[in-house]
């Protein structure tokens, strides 16, 4: 399967659903038509926005530890409300 090292002590596969766990191809196809359809609609936005380099790396950081709405374990989703929380928090100081 696909596994990835998320924290100490949590460790799982985050395509719980992909339909065949040994295939790389498969993979990679599933990542890239995900990140086509949900960050198309929103590439005009960015743009606009014309953000920093550190808020543009924030705002990678929490797409990337967005779950809403994925089938992810509950550690995931525990490292992702952690990290989330901790993101947010350095921009808040970074602004202070």
């Amino acid at each position: 399967g696909v596994y990835t090292v998320l924290c100490r002590g949590c460790r799982g596969s985050i395509f719980r659903r992909l339909p065949n766990k040994g295939d790389n191809a498969e993979a990679k196809r599933v990542i890239r038509a995900r990140f086509k359809s949900n960050l198309g609609p929103h590439r005009e936005s960015v743009k606009r926005i014309n953000h920093r380099h550190e808020e543009f790396l924030a705002s990678l950081a929490l797409m990337f530890w967005s779950t809403e709405g994925l089938d992810v374990s509950t550690e995931v989703v525990s490292a992702s409300e952690y990290y989330k929380e901790m993101i947010m928090r350095e921009l808040h100081n970074y602004y202070r």
